[in-house]
């Protein structure tokens, strides 16, 4: 069985699978609170099914793009439980998560997203091109990725130790120099 995690996107999702098919999913709106989203989920879906976490024989994280906090807490997520039973990890984009095959655009800050073609290439956008999936705000109709959607793209995950699971960061994040530098004991300096 495998356990799917999706937290690059401002809709949080899990998602149990086995043979093949969905066993159960779920998501919730959660653009800052993925990582206990997830949590919540995880703990219901499994008790739904009458599962274990132990019953999953490899955990996947969506690597990104997205948001850069949230890629790396579903990230770590997916790392840890796999640490404490010795299991494999595996990755999928967020782009495979909206729509495997077609153009989908994903917001990685203000001004800008990442556009995969449906021919494989990346690039920078400052808005999406019609005509693509997506979400943020030039988008009508939101498509996030979706946990469950890891169905389309299973025979593309690569299963790895989970020290080699990293995000997979398409821009620099998006941070600045605090306004009052810390000392080397890590308390602010008058």
């Amino acid at each position: 069985m495998i356990l799917c995690v999706s937290t690059s996107s401002p809709l949080a999702s899990v998602a149990a699978l086995d043979g093949g098919r969905v066993l159960g999913s779920m998501e919730a709106m959660a653009p800052r609170g993925s990582g206990g989203a997830v949590l919540q989920m995880t703990d219901r879906l499994l008790q739904e099914l009458g599962l274990e976490l132990g019953a999953f024989e490899l955990f996947v994280a969506d690597v990104g793009p997205g948001g850069f906090t949230g890629v790396r807490v579903g990230v770590a997520l997916a790392r840890a439980w796999a640490w404490i039973l010795g299991n494999p990890v595996g990755s999928v984009s967020a782009f495979d998560l909206v729509d495997p095959i077609a153009d989908v655009a994903v917001p990685v800050r203000k001004g800008l997203y990442i556009l995969r073609r449906a021919s494989g290439r990346t690039e920078g956008v400052a808005a999406p091109p019609r005509g693509c999936f997506g979400y943020g705000p030039h988008f009508e109709h939101q498509a996030y990725p979706r946990a469950a959607n890891l169905l389309r793209t299973l025979d593309r995950v690569e299963r790895v130790n989970p020290h080699r699971l990293l995000p997979a960061y398409h821009s620099l994040p998006n941070i600045s120099e605090p306004s009052r530098p810390f000392g080397p004991t890590g308390v602010a300096r008058a």
